[in-house]
């Protein structure tokens, strides 16, 4: 009895170590101006995941932005460990790119978790070097940030106020980790092929492979993607809601605490 219950939290432990989407969820994505905006955070799989725990001490910027009016939102986040917070600030209607972007933290687990996780989320840079220098029977030490974004909208019945024609912002927050729309993906009604430009650290990302995440009525479709010059092509129906997530690993610089250095960006939005 006493090995299946460790067997079961071990099992646990690396779900939750393993669960690496990290997204911006709305309670919804579609508010009138005036309205509360409820925000959360997910962590986990199968763009189900669960609450987040974290705190304002794990971030450094939340912002709301379109091309019109910006909102400095890390005071809502409170040191309470929590997975929502309550905004009451943003009055003015447009479109908002929502973005966290959280502090450098450590995480550590054992050489056959690390593995597989490595293997799981394309990261064979790192998968080969471990095997190729014989320390994939070593435990896995990644410092991880997180680079999250949420697409909303704020409508507004007074034409005085609508900035919605012209207030998408399509440009880089400067996170390590970003997806950023060449177009406003709310602008489409009916399925378009659309393209999202992918940057690490502030260059077009040469090569590797996005998750595009669907979500409609309860039931959710992923299909692997890949990044092109910087440049991810994808088919996107105005139903439902969405998430593009991918990461990045390279060798850590920091300090001897960590042998790789992860960014994790996400991007979400909905119909």
């Amino acid at each position: 009895m006493k090995n299946i219950l460790f067997l079961l939290i071990g099992l646990v432990f690396f779900q939750q170590l393993h669960a690496h989407e990290f997204w911006l969820s709305p309670q919804k994505f579609s508010y009138q101006a005036g309205e509360k905006v409820f925000l959360r955070w997910r962590v986990g799989e199968n763009f189900e995941g669960a609450n987040w725990t974290g705190n304002n001490e794990k971030c450094n910027a939340l912002r709301a932005i379109s091309n019109n009016y910006q909102y400095d939102l890390l005071g809502y986040l409170s040191a309470n460990k929590g997975d929502s917070v309550k905004l009451d600030t943003i009055n003015y209607a447009g479109n908002y790119t929502m973005f966290y972007y959280g502090k450098n933290s450590l995480m550590e687990m054992d050489a056959a978790a690390f593995n597989t996780y490595l293997e799981e989320d394309g990261l064979t840079n790192a998968l080969q070097w471990r095997k190729e220098n014989h320390m994939d029977t070593a435990k896995g030490r990644e410092y991880y940030q997180r680079c999250a974004k949420a697409l909303i909208r704020i409508k507004s019945t007074l034409k005085k106020s609508d900035y919605m024609k012209t207030s998408f912002f399509g440009g880089s927050m400067g996170m390590p980790l970003e997806i950023v729309p060449t177009d406003n993906p709310y602008n489409i009604k009916t399925t378009t092929n659309m393209l999202f430009n992918v940057f690490y650290l502030s260059r077009p990302l040469r090569d590797g492979t996005v998750k595009l995440w669907h979500k409609v009525n309860g039931k959710t479709d992923v299909k692997t993607v890949p990044v092109t010059k910087g440049v991810i092509a994808v088919d996107i129906e105005p139903v439902g809601e969405y998430m593009i997530s991918l990461v990045k690993m390279e060798p850590s610089k920091v300090d001897n605490k960590a042998d790789w250095q992860s960014y994790w960006g996400s991007l979400t939005w909905g119909y």
